[in-house]
């Protein structure tokens, strides 16, 4: 067993996630604890103002799951590294000020434009100009928790081929920002570089649940995060992405461009990801579970709502069950068909993550549809999973994020159609 841990954060929309690893040579992570803290914030600009009292919740939650006896068997007491994954483009000035990824534009973005992030800067300049004279530095939603740690401001670009999605000179110059403006925002950095340690004054807002000192590394966007912690990172892996929406993403050696298809750079030089969205697939079945919920008067777990929808042959869940599967597998076949054409090969096997994967039933309904053997990781959180692999290549325990990626994600459980069910060895790769 490796000694050392790492704590993986992930910014989410409305909640903070966090988890606590180690590693088992054998058996890939070891998620020794957990958390997932909504945000508490009646004002979405100043969202970000929870971040770190969410930060805070969740250490609590973790520690007291964490029962070690001695300071060596602690993996508090063991803690190496952190890194930080998020939604992007959020974008936040330095007093904190808030424009979500998803808020609708207002703005004239330029016809030429390619940048994620630029129609953003644009809508915060025109929905807070003020603050945007203010401020002398402008961020990214993970990039502002890593300044809000070290102290230091910094952008990550997941890959060099990135920068046309994010930003250069000329593309900000197009976009009407001067370069006093331009000076707003941070430098580029890879991912899994140490950007710097959490300050002294972050221990303290953090009640010394987190040292001083202690290293923090660069994140991705978390949808990077999660190909990641999945390792889509070699040609022909395929996974299902679930949450509230879906992404059904494929790792090739080559770009494929087609309709429904969006093609971007892996995080690996040289390789693509190939990806079908489905939009709002699980705000679907969450606003039918929030109503059964109401009719019910009682709340449940996910988990045990789908059992209740099963065990109760509730028809209504059981569609949109059926309809979100059918839909992934409309996407595996736009995948599959395209890649045929350009002479490129799909796994035949898909590792799910989200809160799908934690409900066989569910599972299996969807591995029926979709007539391909589905896995689940020995973690579920995909995005937390990235962030420690990143966080241990950034600690120089391996090669590359591809070997870090293969040595850590480990398949627990295989789901094959007709109903057969086998439990797969923990040794298994993808």
């Amino acid at each position: 067993m490796n000694e050392r841990t790492v704590l993986s954060i992930d910014i989410g929309t409305t909640s903070l996630k966090a988890a606590i690893s180690g590693v088992f040579s054998d058996a890939g992570i070891l998620v020794y604890a957990s958390s997932r803290v909504p945000f508490v914030c009646s004002d979405k600009k100043r969202i970000s103002d929870c971040w770190l009292e969410a930060l805070k919740t969740a250490l609590k939650q973790m520690r007291k799951k964490c029962t070690a006896k001695t300071d060596l068997a602690d993996p508090f007491f063991r803690l190496t590294g952190i890194c930080i994954s998020g939604n992007g483009p959020t974008i936040v000035s330095e007093d904190g000020t808030t424009l979500s990824w998803n808020e609708p534009l207002t703005v004239t973005v330029p016809n030429e434009c390619k940048s994620l992030f630029i129609p953003r800067f644009l809508q915060f300049r025109a929905q807070y100009p003020a603050i945007w004279d203010k401020c002398s530095t402008i961020f990214s939603g993970p990039e502002y928790f890593i300044y809000k740690l070290s102290g230091k401001a910094v952008t990550v670009m997941p890959e060099e081929r990135y920068s046309e999605t994010y930003w250069n000179t000329k593309s900000l110059y197009d976009a009407s920002f001067s370069a006093l403006e331009q000076s707003k925002f941070p430098p580029f950095k890879l991912p899994c570089d140490c950007v710097g340690v959490v300050s002294k004054d972050a221990a303290i807002q953090l009640d010394g649940l987190l040292s001083a000192g202690l290293p923090v590394f660069c994140g991705v966007p978390d949808f990077i995060a999660g190909l990641i912690g999945t390792a889509t990172l070699s040609p022909s892996r395929i996974c299902d992405c679930a949450g509230s929406s879906e992404g059904i993403n494929l790792c090739t050696k080559i770009p494929v461009y087609a309709n429904g298809i969006r093609t971007l750079p892996s995080i690996v030089s040289g390789l693509w990801n190939e990806a079908v969205l489905i939009s709002e697939s699980g705000v679907k079945f969450a606003a039918y579970k929030a109503k059964t919920e109401d009719k019910l008067s009682k709340t449940m777990s996910y988990d045990e709502f789908v059992n209740y929808v099963f065990d109760t042959n509730q028809k209504e869940g059981i569609d949109i069950m059926s309809e979100l599967a059918h839909k992934v597998k409309d996407g595996v076949d736009t995948l599959k068909n395209a890649c045929e054409k350009a002479g490129l090969k799909v796994a035949d096997k898909m590792l799910v993550t989200g809160g799908q994967a934690l409900n066989k039933r569910w599972m299996q309904l969807k591995c029926n549809i979709l007539n391909m053997p589905l896995c689940v990781a020995t973690f579920e959180d995909a995005e937390l999973t990235g962030d420690a692999v990143l966080a241990r290549f950034g600690l120089g325990e391996y090669e590359s994020i591809q070997e870090a990626a293969d040595s850590l994600v480990r398949i627990s459980q295989t789901f094959y159609p007709e109903q057969k069910e086998l439990t797969g060895s923990h040794n298994e790769n993808l």
